[in-house]
């Protein structure tokens, strides 16, 4: 039986079930949620629903396999992954930004203290193909290894077993 179950079983509210065990408000709804509760957190649900942690624990496991606990992983995952392109995004314009304001002042240093011999060049040239490498990066790679691989390769790993 789910802690869900078991506050609704006894007629609580979320808020009342906080309020005797001593927790927020918003630890009840992540429980209730499918996030995993902390020790401490079991303890003051066990206490409350006279049994033991462990029970608790055992029946978190068995129900937290539901469709929701799989769907807020879901959601979990995507919304990490849209974070980590946001991020290599934006690192890849501050890169083009960075690349914009300290060439021009590298071909004028070249020009004025070795004019015979353009060095600049192969410093323009390594820094492209970083950008074509960090473009590679953000375009190919995020495509190749996105949740449904992750969904994919947890499957694989799971039947193995």
């Amino acid at each position: 039986m789910s802690i869900k179950e078991r506050r609704i079983q006894r007629g609580w509210s979320q808020e009342h079930l906080a309020q005797v065990t001593g927790l927020s408000a918003r630890t009840i709804q992540r429980i209730e949620a499918g996030r995993k509760p902390g020790l401490d957190s079991l303890q003051a649900l066990a206490a409350v629903f006279e049994t033991d942690t462990a029970t608790l624990i055992e029946e978190y496991t068995m129900t937290n396999t539901d469709s929701e606990a799989i769907e807020a992983y879901s959601y979990n995952a995507a919304r990490q992954e849209e974070d980590e392109y946001v991020q290599n995004i934006k690192a890849f314009r501050l890169n083009a930004i960075i690349f914009c304001l300290i060439m021009p002042v590298m071909i004028l240093i070249n020009l004025t203290l070795s004019p015979s011999y353009l060095w600049v060049k192969w410093l323009a040239l390594f820094w492209l193909a970083s950008f074509v490498l960090h473009a590679f990066v953000i375009k190919l790679l995020f495509g190749v290894f996105d949740t449904k691989w992750e969904k994919r390769m947890a499957e694989e790993y799971r039947n193995r077993e």
